[in-house]
C-alpha cells in the first residue's frame, strides 16, 4: 500500500510539474473575462475634433485623411493628412473631450520616407496603411493600389531621433504567409497581448482584400507579426494567422464584396480582454460605377465605386483565448467566431443620411480607426468628406 500511495505521488508531481511547464499562452487564458460592448461604451469619457486648415503648409491639411494614426502617449497622437499627401502630423489632445479641438504641434512629415516598394506590383501608386508606436519607432505598413494577386512589399519603421518627425525610415518588408498576401495585412495594426510577445510577436496586422474600391472581399483577418529588423529589404517576416477568410467557402457569414473591415485592436485592461472589429456592412441593392437615375448615389456620398442602398456600422468581438487557440495550431483561423455582434448604427435602405437609428455613441457611419495605450482606447472616425472626429474610452 505504501509502494502504490509513493507511486501516486509521484505520478501527480510529474503532471503537475509538466503543467507548470506550459507555454505562456495557456497562462494567459484564465484571469480576464471578455469584455463587452456595453463595457467599452461606460469606458467612454468623450470626443475632440480635428483642426482644419493647412497650417501654414501649402495645401496640407486633414481634409480627406483616411485616419491612421498611432499614440504617442495618452496626450498626443500622429494622424494622417490628406491621404495624397501621405504626410502626418502630431496633435495635442484637449484637456477635456468636449468636441474641442487638438492642437498642432511641430511639422508634416512623411512616416516613410517615400521607401519604394521592391515587390511586383501593378503600379506606383502607394498607400500609408497604418502605424503604431513601440518605443522609439514608429512601425508602418504601406500598399499599392489595385494589387491584385501581386506580391508586394508592406512593413517598415521610422527610427525616432531627436523627434520622430526627425527619425530615419527603414523597409520594406513582405509577410511569409501566403494568406498575408493581396493587401490582407497592410491597412491596420495593433498591439500584441502579452502573451503573444513573450513569444517573439511584435503587434498584430491585417486588412481586407483591395481591388479598386472593393475593400471587403473576404472579411475580418488578422496576423501576429514576428518582425526582425535585421532582416534585408524585401525579405519576409514571419506572419502566423490568427482570423483569415481565404476564399468564398470559408468567408465570413453574410460577408459581401461591399463591406469593409477599417481595424482590429486587442484590447487588455485590468480585468477584461477582447479582440475588437469595426466595420461597415451594406445590404439592400449594390452596384458598382457612377450613380445615376438607376443607381442612386450611396446615402452617405460617394459618385463612384461600390454603392448600396443601406448599410450598418457594426463592432464584433472576438474572444482571445480562441485566437491563442489557433496561434497554437488548435482551431484554424477561418473557424474562429466572434462572440458578440452589436449593431451601431442602422441605415435602411429607401433611408437617407439623417434617418438611421442609433445604437451607440456614434453618429455617422464611417470608417473607424482605433489604437490602445495601456487603459486608454482611442477610436479615430474619418472620411472623404468629413473632417477626422477622435473617441476617447479610458478603463479602469
Amino acid at each position: 500500500m505504501m509502494k502504490k500511495t509513493l507511486f501516486n505521488i509521484l505520478i501527480l508531481a510529474i503532471l503537475l510539474f509538466v503543467g507548470g511547464c506550459g507555454g505562456n499562452l495557456d497562462k494567459e487564458k484564465s484571469s480576464k473575462k471578455v469584455i463587452t460592448w456595453n463595457e467599452i461604451e461606460k469606458a467612454y469619457k468623450g470626443s475632440f475634433l480635428v483642426p482644419d486648415g493647412s497650417f501654414g503648409v501649402k495645401e496640407q491639411n486633414f481634409h480627406y485623411s483616411k485616419g491612421a494614426f498611432c499614440i504617442k502617449d495618452k496626450e498626443t497622437i500622429f494622424l494622417q493628412g490628406h491621404s495624397y499627401s501621405k504626410e502626418v502630423r502630431e496633435l495635442k489632445l484637449p484637456k477635456t473631450f468636449n468636441n474641442k479641438e487638438a492642437k498642432p504641434i511641430g511639422k508634416w512629415f512623411d512616416p516613410t520616407d517615400n521607401l519604394q516598394s521592391t515587390g511586383d506590383i501593378l503600379n506606383e501608386y502607394y498607400r500609408l496603411g497604418d502605424m503604431l508606436i513601440l518605443k522609439n519607432r514608429i512601425y508602418f505598413t504601406k500598399y499599392s493600389w489595385y494589387n491584385f494577386e501581386h506580391d508586394y512589399d508592406s512593413f517598415g519603421y521610422r527610427e525616432k531621433s531627436s523627434t520622430f518627425a526627425d527619425g530615419k525610415s527603414y523597409g520594406l518588408w513582405n509577410a511569409d504567409h501566403k494568406l498575408a498576401h493581396n493587401m490582407r495585412i497592410g491597412g491596420y495594426l495593433s498591439n500584441a497581448p502579452k502573451s503573444l510577445k513573450l513569444d517573439g510577436v511584435t503587434f498584430l496586422a491585417g486588412q481586407q482584400g483591395l481591388s479598386g474600391d472593393a475593400m471587403g472581399r473576404w472579411g475580418p483577418n488578422l496576423f501576429a507579426v514576428k518582425f526582425d529588423a535585421n532582416k534585408k529589404k524585401g525579405e519576409a517576416m514571419e506572419a502566423i494567422p490568427l482570423i483569415v477568410h481565404p476564399n468564398k467557402e470559408k468567408k465570413a457569414q453574410d460577408w459581401n464584396i461591399a463591406n469593409r473591415v477599417y481595424s482590429i485592436t486587442w484590447i487588455e485592461t485590468k480585468n477584461r480582454s477582447g479582440v475588437l472589429v469595426m466595420f461597415t456592412k451594406v445590404y439592400g441593392d449594390m452596384w458598382y460605377g457612377e450613380a445615376d437615375e438607376n443607381n442612386p448615389p450611396d446615402p452617405y456620398g460617394g459618385e463612384k465605386g461600390y454603392h448600396s442602398t443601406g448599410k450598418q456600422l457594426i463592432a464584433w468581438i472576438y474572444n482571445p483565448d480562441d485566437l491563442l487557440k489557433v496561434y497554437n495550431k488548435k482551431l484554424k483561423p477561418h473557424e474562429v467566431k466572434p462572440i458578440e455582434k452589436k449593431v451601431l448604427i442602422d441605415l435602411k435602405p429607401g433611408k437617407v443620411k439623417g434617418e438611421e437609428e442609433h445604437f451607440s455613441i456614434f453618429r455617422k457611419i464611417r470608417a473607424i480607426r482605433m489604437k490602445m495605450l495601456d487603459n486608454r482606447l482611442i477610436m479615430i472616425q474619418s472620411s472623404t468628406s468629413d473632417l477626422p472626429k477622435g473617441f476617447v474610452f479610458d478603463f479602469d
